[in-house]
């Protein structure tokens, strides 16, 4: 999806225990996306200093993107 300048865009990640891991997006407040599940790269071990990394396109355009977590959840 295209995102500008102002735009939100919201991730939703949800662990399935230790095989993987499900996330869903919204732009703009608009629905959630249906779940994409995700079952390679996930951790094999309990590892500290857990990190979200995103991988950002632009068309190659020298831009830089400030993005702020503003809110997160853990359920255990």
């Amino acid at each position: 999806t295209t995102v500008a300048v102002d735009d939100e865009v919201e991730f939703i990640l949800k662990v399935n225990g230790t095989t993987s891991v499900d996330y869903y997006w919204r732009k703009n407040a608009s629905a959630l996306s249906s779940a994409t599940n995700l079952t390679t790269n996930i951790p094999a071990a309990d590892t500290s200093g857990l990190a979200l990394q995103l991988s950002v396109s632009n068309n190659a355009t020298a831009f830089t993107y400030n993005m702020v977590v503003s809110g997160a959840t853990y359920e255990r």
